[in-house]
């Protein structure tokens, strides 16, 4: 059995998949659940929810400061959950970073780590609140455990909970879906009532700037996660050809690039080989005698739900004037409704080295910077 057997938890009548479950004091001892404070050793992380009255805690609260580089990650609290179908051990990981990103794209960074295979996701608008569903699986494709995570970025602090329950020896749909539903039943009133001590919602607070961009008939807001900078918006106004440059510079290199490129053709379509090398054009005037960057990937991709966007993605290694790595460029290019699209992320980190925790974290803010302007330019198709 695949991993589409374990797709399928309930759905509420709006099509949330993971249908939040907030309850009074009075309506969770009903449910013979009561009360926790849970103290974390920081304002930003410690929180109010409920939990089941036969469950169980560990915490491990934070010590000090972030520490220098990247910042501190630290397993800040375990759950000891019971389910119909045995035990669910939950985790609290708090990351305390130097510079934030977005929750959704962390939550599938970590979750890739430990090679769980993502199902389902679900995520806001701006990307700071992500819930994945996903699964380990054997050699004979065959599910194995589940692992339900709720991301949250809360400025330049994230924090995920996680939980982690089995679903082997289960092989039928009904009864895998049976299990993938009643440990939801157990996360979701967890992480639905969550109340943190400092009051502020989930967010990306200072840790971001918000700029104005018009890529369809209405003006939106565009957070950028710090450290990029914007060199250049002509996202402001309307115009034949417009560009969208955030930068990455420190320490005397380039560390994260994203480009948004948008070009009226107003004699109809043309090949999305032009995105492709526009954009490699576009990361060799970044730097004098860059080496063409050499073609790791290119596909046709399905921009939409429905499969009526077309479009290509790409990757290129990209190597410095001494033949040496130098990082990824990747990126997505379509043509719709007259104007050909290019969106681009340079990374100094190549893809490859990106699965430790700390290249993940680093990666943070331009990955999650070439998420939003993805999402912000389909969201206008």
């Amino acid at each position: 059995m695949t991993g589409a057997a374990v797709a399928e938890p309930k759905i509420d009548e709006a099509g949330v998949p993971f249908p939040p479950v907030r309850w009074t004091d009075e309506e969770a001892e009903a449910q013979g659940w009561k009360r926790a404070d849970i103290d974390l050793g920081a304002t930003s992380f410690n929180y109010e929810t409920y939990l089941p009255e036969d469950a169980s805690i560990r915490t491990a609260p934070l010590d000090g400061p972030n520490s220098e580089g990247f910042g501190h990650v630290s397993v800040v609290a375990k759950y000891a959950l019971d389910f119909p179908y045995g035990a669910i051990d939950g985790t609290v990981t708090a990351f305390q970073l130097r510079d934030t990103g977005a929750a959704n794209r962390l939550c599938k960074a970590f979750l890739s780590a430990k090679e769980y295979r993502t199902l389902i996701a679900d995520t806001n608008r701006d990307q700071t609140h992500a819930q994945l569903l996903s699964a380990t699986f054997d050699e004979k494709d065959r599910p194995q455990q589940g692992f339900f995570a709720d991301c949250r970025t809360r400025g330049h602090d994230m924090i995920i909970h996680s939980f982690e329950f089995p679903l082997a020896p289960a092989s039928e749909p009904a009864d895998l879906n049976a299990r993938v539903d009643a440990a939801l039943d157990v996360a979701l009133p967890i992480v639905s009532n969550l109340d943190f001590d400092d009051g502020r919602p989930d967010g990306y607070g200072d840790a971001a700037t918000w700029i104005d961009v018009l890529i369809g008939d209405a003006p939106t807001k565009l957070p950028v996660p710090s450290p990029l900078k914007v060199v250049f918006n002509d996202f402001e106004k309307p115009g034949a050809a417009r560009e969208l440059y955030l930068l990455d510079q420190r320490d005397g290199g380039v560390r994260a690039l994203v480009w948004l490129a948008v070009f009226d053709t107003p004699k109809g379509p043309i090949p999305l080989d032009a995105g492709v090398e526009m954009a490699q054009r576009q990361l060799m005037g970044q730097s004098e005698g860059l080496p063409r960057p050499k073609l790791q990937s290119r596909e046709p991709i399905n921009l939409s739900s429905d499969g009526t966007l077309k479009g290509e993605a790409f990757r290129f290694a990209v190597t410095n004037s001494k033949g040496e790595g130098a990082g990824t460029l990747k990126g997505k290019t379509f043509w719709n409704n007259g104007r050909l699209f290019v969106v681009s992320y340079y990374s100094n980190i190549a893809e490859e080295e990106g699965r430790p925790l700390s290249m993940i974290v680093t990666r943070l803010p331009g990955q999650s910077a070439y998420d939003l302007v993805q999402s912000a330019v389909l969201a206008e198709q």
